[in-house]
């Protein structure tokens, strides 16, 4: 296997030159834990007995049962997105063969046939289960529905701040002086968040950019 880049030079829309390396192990955990309670200190006003609980619950209330119900069934549109994909799989694209192209272009014929089938599966799949989380929602008696919209908005907005904020840390470890690959081109995660959003875009992009591999061809990184 051709060894793939791992870090690299990244000129910026401002003109500044810097130097993205990927994150090794131990830095990912420590981004996402530092993530992890930053959302947690963030959204904390949103859980029961919070300050700011009130008004999301009268925000629930001010929907119709079935309104909440749709909007509980769509948190779960992911996972049950990623469930289906798991059970009806895509068949295997064929190869093409040398020689006569007949074989060839009647498996691709083939192939193109059963993906569709497969993937119009999926779409009902998805749309059944769907029904029925709002089914189940909906079955809920009333007081318990309308928690349960307030603790799915908290996981939203936590999600939410969560990725932000670990954008914030990767980058802060990320990023370092294209002279001496050992300094950190930034001091604080504030400092990244506070850049233009243009540059904050082309260093988020450029990390993925390296960062675009499987575990197993990603070296730990000796730098700390």
């Amino acid at each position: 296997m051709i060894p793939r880049r791992t870090a690299g030079e990244c000129v910026l829309p401002d003109g500044l030159k810097v130097w993205i390396c990927t994150l090794n192990s131990a830095q990912r955990l420590e981004a996402e834990k530092r993530a992890r309670r930053y959302a947690a200190g963030e959204c904390r006003s949103l859980l029961k007995g919070g300050r700011d609980y009130a008004s999301v619950l009268a925000e629930a209330k001010s929907l119709t049962p079935a309104e909440q119900a749709a909007y509980l069934a769509s948190q779960e549109t992911w996972q049950i997105r990623r469930e289906v994909t798991a059970a009806f799989p895509l068949p295997s694209e064929p190869e093409q063969c040398k020689g006569n192209p007949a074989p060839y272009s009647q498996a691709v014929a083939k192939w193109e046939k059963e993906t569709a089938r497969v993937e119009k599966q999926r779409k009902a799949e998805e749309a059944s289960r769907l029904e029925a989380a709002k089914a189940g929602y909906l079955a809920l008696e009333a007081m318990r529905r309308m928690e349960a919209c307030c603790t799915a908005f908290y996981n939203a907005e936590f999600g939410e701040a969560y990725f932000r904020r670990l954008n914030m840390e990767t980058l802060l470890r990320a990023v370092r002086d294209p002279e001496d690959h050992l300094q950190r081109r930034f001091g604080s995660p504030e400092e990244v968040e506070d850049l233009d959003d243009a540059v904050r875009q082309a260093l988020l992009d450029k990390y993925k950019e390296l960062d675009a591999l499987t575990p197993a061809e990603v070296p730990t990184s000796p730098l700390a």
